[in-house]
């Protein structure tokens, strides 16, 4: 893990599976992609029916990571890029076809200055595996 240099941009992968949500944001320094932090969030009873909307599913993640788990990284970044694995989250930010949960979810993401891009699924692994992480580790 690294430090984190503010003046340069962050790169942030996210994820969701039917028991969490999972982010990992990393930076690029010395010519090496470093990781500066990861997470990871069990979902309550009422999120884990957005299972039944994956997309809404998905945009919790992302809304989840940008500003609630990483918020104090990304606040202040010059600008920052989100990798996700569900393609129409590429263009959410400027979709009118939202319902009012995903507006206020998006509003929230409106202080950020980030660019977000499609990954496949087989190339998200870090953040995958923190959002399918047993829910038997979070009960200590």
């Amino acid at each position: 893990m690294a430090y984190p240099n503010y003046s340069e941009p962050f790169i942030l992968h996210t994820d969701t599976a039917e028991q969490g949500l999972g982010g990992a944001l990393y930076q690029r320094q010395d010519g090496k992609l470093r990781v500066i932090a990861y997470g990871s969030c069990t979902l309550t009873a009422a999120e884990r029916n957005y299972h039944l909307y994956s997309s809404n599913l998905e945009l919790l993640a992302f809304k989840w990571a940008i500003t609630e788990q990483f918020r104090d990284y990304l606040y202040y970044a010059p600008h920052f890029t989100v990798y996700t694995d569900n393609n129409p989250l590429t263009y959410v930010l400027t979709s009118a076809r939202l319902n009012v949960t995903g507006r206020r979810w998006v509003t929230k993401l409106s202080d950020f200055n980030l660019i977000v891009k499609y990954r496949p699924d087989t190339a998200n692994r870090d953040a995958d595996a923190l959002s399918r992480m047993p829910i038997e580790q979070y009960n200590i």
